[in-house]
């Protein structure tokens, strides 16, 4: 299951529009630019925006407790094989 974790603090499920795996634009619509891949250690993804920090984005909480690391902007956070 992929889940948004936007940087207000909401957050919900979010399925791919073809039903089988995330696109690089239906990503980069989520995130608001282009993206960043981070790789977690139980074979998840995060996906962020890659100038998120030049950008000045806020700073999203859940998502830098998941990532162990500041994560800003709202982030798109499954399993790999959930992403083309």
């Amino acid at each position: 299951m992929a889940y948004v974790l936007k940087a207000d603090g909401t957050a919900w499920e979010q399925k791919p529009r073809n039903e089988v795996a995330f696109t690089p634009p239906e990503i980069q619509v989520l995130v608001h630019g282009d993206i960043e891949v981070i790789k977690l250690p139980w074979h998840g993804l995060m996906f962020v925006n890659e100038e998120g920090v030049l950008l000045g984005l806020p700073w999203n909480v859940k998502a830098s407790g998941v990532a162990e690391q500041r994560i800003v902007g709202d982030v798109l956070l499954g399993e790999s094989d959930e992403f083309e």
